[in-house]
Parts: C-alpha cells; structure tokens; sequence
C-alpha cells in the first residue's frame, strides 16, 4: 500500500510538472544536464535524447550577453545559489530565448557537492514586451524633455515623481535631484513659489491657465530675477478613479509679458506724438470709410 501510495504521489506530481509553464532542471557535479521536465522540451521543441547526458555547451551556443551570464557561470563555478537570473539562450538552429533561472547546489550527507537543481522558465515574450516599452519610454522621455514648457508630476504628498528638464530648468536644479522630494524639502518651507496653492487646489478640480510668479536665481550669480509663468495644473487619477497625484504643465511667460508691455509703450508713445503733432494721421478701409484720425 505505501508503495502504491507512494507512486500515485509521484505520478501526481509529474503530471503538474509536465503542465507546468517553468521547468524543473537538474545536473550533476560535472555540469552534465540529469534531468529536466517536459515543459523544458515543449518550449524548445528539443528532445530528451538531446538535453539528458550532455552539458550546456552541448545545448546551447554561447549568447554574447555578459552581466547575467557571467553571474550565472560564476555561481556555477562557486557552487552558490543564485534567484532569477536573466539569461539568453542560443540553440544550435539559431532560435533564441530569455530565460529566467533559479538554482541551488547539491551537497550529500558528508559535504560532497552534487550537482545543482533550480527551475526556469521562458522569458522571451516578457522580455520582447519590456523592451518595447523601454523603447517607448526612452522616446517619450525625448519628446517630453524637447518640448519648450515644463512638466511634472507630483504625488498626493506633494513629492515629484517626474520633472522634465525646462521644468528642471525653470526651477534651478537638475530632474534628478527632484525624484521623491517636496517643494518644501528642496527649496525650504518659505521657498516663495507660488505654484504650491494651486497644486493642493487642482486635488479638487483642474485650474488652467493660471498666472503665477516667483523669485528664481540667476545661473550665472546669486541675483535673482522674477518669473512669470502661465500654467495648467490637471489632477491625475488611476484606472479606478483614484486621485494619485497632479500635472503641472507651465511655460516661462516672462520675456512674452516684458515684449506685451514694451509694445504698449511704444504704441502710448506714438499715440502722444500724434495727438500733439501739427500734422494729422488718417486711415480708410477698402470700403473708402475713415477707419482711424489721429
């Protein structure tokens, strides 16, 4: 009876291994592979023939990506376990892989290494998608620090959790010194920026295209110079529905207003020069009526 008992467990549990999406690998203290479950061969389409009795030189190609492999081929040769190492596999036709591999060293009851026995499974897929978003974060991250306004996104505590760089810019310091700081933490609690009402204001409803100024100091000296910013700040929540932080898209309006004023003057100077001048200025529409008489 136990032994019967015994074989329906064992059974039990080969028929989840061969299931199961990870595989369950072993070798021996000459690195020769010893055993490894079915989904090892129904992923890579090898056979058992191929894989037990040989050692991975024999099974794969040498892949050329060094960090993981290296830590993996270290760990090997210092019979220490490793977790979740990220590996890419060659196979001898050509096909690659990403593999995600766990393993822990052997040892009998007197000390003597063994082997090794761990679990893997197929990464590619995980791996294609993570690169692809990479790509796309890294080209995002280029838009965004290329865009002539600035941009950040603060949590629910007020911390940044993102900052581009004319926002960095507009700001005096570099994006990275904003990561998980608070207005009040970078610049100290009287800082004078007077963004901060309205990020606690936006939790509640957006506000857009809201003039604000503050005191920025110069890049070059320690003067300091007001700046006049037009600004939308837009609560951001989660897929739920969640409050979790807010945007805050501004651009640097400064040079804008000093050209508005410039041209008001210009256009007060004018209009006193005329109305005091023995000439008179007039002007007709291409309909022929008087459109202006100084």
């Amino acid at each position: 009876r136990t032994e019967t008992a015994l074989q329906e467990n064992q059974d039990h549990l080969q028929g989840f291994l061969d299931q199961a999406a990870d595989w369950i690998w072993e070798m021996d203290e000459t690195g020769v592979v010893t055993y490894a479950s079915d989904a090892y061969f129904r992923i890579t389409g090898l056979s058992a023939e191929t894989v037990v009795g040989h050692d991975l030189e024999e099974i794969w190609q040498a892949s050329g990506t060094r960090s993981s492999e290296d830590e993996f081929t270290r760990a090997i040769a210092n019979r220490e376990a490793f977790r979740d190492l990220l590996i890419m596999r060659i196979l001898h036709d050509g096909r690659q892989f990403w593999i995600q591999t766990s393993g822990t060293p052997n040892f009998d009851e007197d000390g003597n290494f063994r082997g090794f026995s761990g679990v893997s499974r197929d990464f590619t897929e995980n791996k294609k998608i993570a690169d692809e978003l990479q790509e796309t974060t890294r080209l995002l991250q280029t838009v965004l620090d290329n865009v002539p306004v600035s941009i950040s996104f603060r949590d629910m505590d007020g911390k940044f959790i993102f900052v581009n760089q004319e926002g960095a810019r507009q700001l005096g310091r570099p994006t990275e010194a904003f990561i998980g700081k608070s207005m009040a933490e970078l610049f100290g609690p009287d800082h004078g920026f007077g963004s901060e009402p309205y990020v606690q204001r936006a939790i509640a409803e957006p506000i857009r295209d809201r003039t604000y100024s503050y005191l920025r100091q110069g890049e070059q000296d320690d003067s300091t110079h007001r700046r006049e910013l037009l600004a939308n700040f837009i609560p951001a929540r989660d897929e739920l529905g969640r409050m979790t932080g807010v945007v805050l898209v501004s651009q640097d309006i400064t040079e804008l207003r000093r050209t508005e004023s410039a041209l008001r003057e210009n256009q007060a100077r004018l209009q006193g020069f005329l109305e005091h001048a023995g000439d008179w200025l007039w002007e007709r529409d291409e309909n022929g009526r008087l459109s202006y008489l100084s």
